[in-house]
């Protein structure tokens, strides 16, 4: 499985790589910007992420815009839903640092596109469990 974390927050990076080595190849971006040209760059090798974690803020380019970008990516190259990278979307915005009504208002635009999302920090067993209601095993 080859998988895609897209974060610029070092630590929560470098944690989330951790709890994710199990299950494959981890490949990280800074920002949506990086995303975007890592995932183009998978599509066209022939060996497209399996499974993508998408922070919402970022400079450059954000979560959001970066994952509408990605889904035309694979909408141009007639890839298939099911064939799609599954995409997590990992935030900081809930309402215990009272940015919720933010976190909630982006998560809601970008459910349509998305397979799930986790709470920053992420917790092990949290994403344990959603990548095992997803099918997806270490």
């Amino acid at each position: 499985m080859k998988l895609l974390i897209v974060d610029d927050d070092i630590v929560g990076r470098i944690a989330l790589q951790e709890l994710l080595m199990p299950y494959g190849i981890v490949h990280v971006a800074v920002n949506g910007a990086e995303a975007i040209m890592a995932y183009r760059h998978s599509l066209e090798a022939g060996n497209p992420y399996d499974l993508i974690f998408m922070d919402l803020l970022m400079p450059v380019m954000g979560g959001p815009q970066a994952l509408a970008e990605i889904r035309q990516l694979e909408r141009k190259r007639k890839q298939p839903k099911e064939s799609s990278a599954k995409v997590i979307l990992v935030t900081g915005l809930h309402a215990r640092n009272g940015a919720g009504r933010v976190g909630q208002k982006l998560l809601a635009q970008m459910q349509d596109q998305s397979d799930g999302h986790l709470e920053k920090p992420v917790k092990k067993q949290e994403l344990t469990e959603l990548l095992r209601t997803l099918g997806v095993k270490p």
